[in-house]
């Protein structure tokens, strides 16, 4: 494939008319988007803190390596 056909824009009659199935069409995965709704919103919000805290990590950390 070339460049020029990675960034056309797909012909509308090959997109699927589902939700679903258009967003499996795009390459999207459902599968995170699976597990994350059988968990709580207080699991989320837990899974969210702890990405944070870890983002916070790193941005310290590579704060302190360039001092």
């Amino acid at each position: 494939m070339s460049q020029i056909d990675e960034t056309m824009p797909p012909d509308p009659a090959s997109v699927p008319a589902d939700p679903i199935q258009r967003a499996i069409w795009y390459g999207i995965d459902l599968t995170l988007l699976k597990e994350n709704l059988r968990r709580t919103p207080t699991e989320r919000l837990e899974n969210h803190r702890r990405a944070l805290e870890a983002v916070e990590a790193i941005r310290k950390a590579a704060r302190k390596r360039r001092i």
